[in-house]
């Protein structure tokens, strides 16, 4: 082999060297691309599993908050019916006090009358005696006396009916007034619970 020979030889060897150092970093570089490509595809993966979970996650919580306030509605759609049948308890209640204290009212107007009426009629007969009376002189101031007491008594048994009248009055405005603020305290209490219930989602949202 001559020397030109052997010089092709060599720049021959040097050039397949060339090559496969070439081959080799493309090679490196495609499983350096593939290992990155790996990395991004489990990434990826990975990312679309949160996602899953998140909207599944996102779906149970919003069906919670859903039937939550569907429960919420029901309690707050029971406390307005609440309310509303207490109101007409309260209001049947306060018509029967009213009807119980006009019965009243008209018991002792009718016992005052009859009282009066029965004095009046003592009265009138005590001056058909004295004017019957051969001695009118002498049963004179003794019948006036008795009229005289029979009308203070009759007067008397008026101012106690009127009395008795403004003091029955005076009880049931009193007990309406004080159970008129408790319905009204029990009817805020509830409007309250209501407002609490209705906001509760809410706040734990």
């Amino acid at each position: 082999m001559g020397d030109a020979e052997r010089a092709n030889t060599t720049e021959l060897t040097a050039t397949q060297y060339v090559i496969l150092a070439e081959n080799q970093r493309k090679k490196k570089a495609l499983a350096d691309t593939k290992s990155q490509f790996g990395r991004v595809a489990d990434e990826n993966q990975a990312l679309l599993e949160q996602l899953e979970f998140t909207q599944r996650e996102n779906y149970e919580v919003t069906e919670h908050l859903r039937e939550e306030l569907l429960r919420k509605s029901q309690q707050v759609a029971d406390l307005q019916a609440q309310i509303q049948k207490e109101g007409e308890e309260h209001a049947a209640e306060l018509a029967r006090q009213e009807e119980a204290a006009a019965a009243r009212q008209a018991t002792i107007i009718e016992e005052a009358n009859a009282a009066a009426a029965e004095a009046a009629a003592r009265i009138e007969a005590l001056t058909a005696q004295l004017m019957s009376v051969s001695d009118f002189q002498q049963h004179q101031a003794e019948v006036e006396a008795e009229v005289m007491r029979l009308k203070e008594e009759n007067q008397g048994l008026r101012e106690k009916m009127e009395s008795q009248r403004v003091d029955l009055e005076r009880y049931y405005l009193e007990l309406n007034q004080k159970q008129r603020k408790e319905w009204e305290q029990r009817l805020e209490e509830l409007k309250k619970a209501a407002e609490e219930e209705v906001r509760l989602p809410c706040l734990q949202v």
